[in-house]
C-alpha cells in the first residue's frame, strides 16, 4: 500500500491512500460480471468503510467498476459473503432464509440499478465460491433476495441453480393492468401480444414474431450481439417505454422450434441486446407453458449459448443448468479521500 498527498481547492492537504482490492472477472454465456469477496474488503480500513455502507454506496460503486471504458467492464457486480467466516454479515441481507444459508450475495446491475435475481450471475457466483471460498460440496446454497437458492455443481459446464417460483400476479411483477395475470394479452406496440412474468425481475415475453433478415451488425462481426434482428431492436425500447411497466422490463422474443426447444433474443433493461439472460430464459419457459406452446423441460438457445430449463410441477420452482467461467483476475484501486470511499473514474486493473 502506498500513499501520496493532494491539495484540495482550499489549499488543504488531503492524504490519498492507495488500496488494491482483488477481483475476478467471470462470464456465463457471455453475460459478464465482476466478483469480489467481503473478506478482501474487510482486510483494509477503506474496504471496511465501504462494506459497512454497501447498500448506500453500491450503485455508484457498480457503475464505476462495470464501466467498459473507464472501469473493468461488466454487466453486473457481485459481492460474495461467506457466512462460515463472517456470520455477522448476515445482518447485511434482509433476505428470506438467510439464517439457513451457507453463503450470501448482493447483486447490482452494471448501471447501478438493483435486481433481485440474475441466473447467469448466480452460476458464476457458485463457481467463484468453489474456487475462492473452498466450497467443494456438490450441493450448497446461496441466500438471494428471492430466497435460498440450492446449487448443484457437477462441473464448470454444468451448474444447476434454483431460481424459485415465478411470480405471475400482475401487481407483483409489476405490470399495470386490470387483469390479475398478464397472459397472452395485447400491448400497445404493433398489435403484439405478450405474457409477463417475474423471476425476481420483470419480463415481457413475445412468441413467434418473425425476425428481420437485417441484423444490428455485419455477419462477420466478432460480437454475437450483432446477430440481434433489427426489428426486435426497434420494438424492444418501445415496449420498455410503456407506462404499464413502472419498474421497466426485460423483453424476450422467442422463436419456438419444438415443444422442448426455443431460440431466444433478449433485450435487457439498462443493457439492450444481450448475449444471454438466464432469468429471461426461465420466464420464457414459464410463458410458453402458460400459452401451451412449450413443455416444462426446454433447451433455450441464446446468442451466447444454451441453457437447460425446467419448470417443476411438483414444487412450482424453475431450475436451470448451464456453464460459468473465470475470465481473468486482478486488482482495482480503491481510494480514500478525505474519509470518503470512492472509485476513481479511470480505474486501473492489473490482470494476472
Amino acid at each position: 500500500m502506498s500513499s501520496s498527498k493532494r491539495y484540495n481547492q482550499f489549499g488543504e492537504i488531503w492524504r490519498l491512500v492507495k488500496v488494491l482490492v482483488p477481483f475476478t472477472k467471470m462470464q456465463g454465456l457471455g453475460n459478464d460480471f465482476v466478483v469480489i469477496g467481503t473478506r478482501t474488503l474487510a482486510a483494509t480500513d477503506a474496504g471496511k468503510e465501504l462494506l459497512n455502507n454497501w447498500q448506500k454506496r453500491r450503485s455508484h460503486f457498480a457503475k464505476a467498476i462495470c464501466d467498459r471504458r473507464f472501469g473493468i467492464g461488466a454487466d453486473g457486480l457481485i459481492l460474495m459473503i461467506d457466512f462460515r467466516e463472517q456470520p455477522e454479515l448476515r445482518a447485511m441481507l434482509k433476505y428470506p432464509d438467510v439464517s439457513q444459508s451457507d453463503l450470501g450475495w448482493i447483486y447490482t446491475n452494471g448501471d447501478g440499478s438493483n435486481s433481485d435475481m440474475c441466473g447467469n450471475g448466480l452460476r458464476c457466483a457458485a463457481l467463484w465460491a468453489r474456487n475462492h471460498f473452498g466450497i467443494y460440496d456438490t450441493k450448497f446454497n446461496i441466500a438471494t433476495a428471492c430466497g435460498k437458492s440450492e446449487i448443484i455443481y457437477k462441473n464448470a459446464n454444468e451448474i444447476a441453480i434454483n431460481l424459485g417460483q415465478p411470480i405471475l400476479q400482475s401487481k407483483l411483477i409489476p405490470v399495470k393492468t386490470k387483469s390479475g395475470k398478464f397472459i397472452q394479452l395485447p400491448i400497445n406496440v404493433s398489435e403484439l401480444k405478450a405474457t409477463c412474468v417475474s423471476m425476481g425481475n420483470p419480463h415481457c415475453v413475445i412468441f413467434d414474431l418473425k425476425p428481420s433478415a437485417k441484423m444490428l451488425g455485419p455477419n462477420d462481426s466478432d460480437d454475437p450481439a450483432a446477430r440481434f434482428p433489427s426489428n426486435y431492436a426497434a420494438l424492444a425500447p418501445q415496449i420498455q417505454a410503456l407506462d404499464i411497466f413502472p419498474e421497466g422490463v426485460n423483453v424476450e422474443f422467442g422463436l419456438i422450434e419444438s415443444e422442448n426447444r426455443v431460440r431466444l433474443y433478449v433485450w435487457e433493461r439498462g443493457c439492450g441486446a444481450t448475449l444471454a439472460c438466464a432469468t429471461g430464459a426461465a420466464a420464457t419457459v414459464v410463458a410458453g407453458v402458460l400459452e401451451k406452446k412449450l413443455g416444462r423441460k426446454v433447451t433455450v438457445h441464446l446468442l451466447g449459448g444454451a441453457l437447460e430449463v425446467e419448470w417443476s410441477e411438483k414444487d412450482n420452482c424453475v431450475r436451470l443448468s448451464g456453464p460459468a467461467n473465470e475470465s481473468f483476475s486482478g486488482n482495482f484501486e480503491l481510494s480514500t479521500l478525505s474519509d470518503d470511499v470512492m472509485i476513481r473514474r479511470q480505474t486501473e486493473a492489473t490482470c494476472s
